[in-house]
């Protein structure tokens, strides 16, 4: 699987979204580096990136949520129904990643097949929601701080 590049069209203009988007997408490509859950077969620490994916998502998802909320954007339940789709793709990824008397080569694959689903996941909820949400802003007037 090749790493996910960042493209103009993931932008939302508001700063710090966009800079946590980056950063989970940074995030997103080390998993796809180390995509088994065997640790020979990749050179970093993947407990460390799943750590990492943990942290970032709880604070980024919380913080598009609580915009959402606060700006009173129509579609603040589809935005919570697709961080929650994300959140149980990624725990089960965390599961095949995180135990390792799964070290079979089903779970590779499943692992591998997870990956791809966030990926996809997140490229299309950066075009779908995240853009709807940046508009929805913008029309509003408002400077999300």
């Amino acid at each position: 699987m090749e790493k996910i590049e960042w493209k103009p069209e993931y932008e939302t203009n508001i700063e710090l979204i966009d800079e946590q988007h980056r950063n989970i997408l940074k995030i997103l490509n080390k998993l796809i580096k180390c995509y088994a859950p065997l640790p020979s077969s990749c050179d970093i620490d993947s407990t460390a990136v799943i750590d990492e994916m943990d942290n970032y998502i709880t604070l980024h998802f919380q913080l598009e949520e609580y915009y959402a909320s606060r700006y009173n954007f129509p579609k603040v339940g589809e935005l919570i129904s697709e961080h929650n789709m994300f959140r149980n793709l990624y725990s089960t990824l965390r599961y095949y990643y995180l135990n390792p008397e799964l070290k079979t080569v089903s779970s590779e694959v499943m692992v591998k097949y997870l990956n791809i689903l966030l990926v996809e996941w997140f490229k299309a909820h950066l075009s779908g929601i995240d853009k709807e949400f940046a508009v929805f802003i913008k029309n509003q007037n408002v400077k999300v701080v």
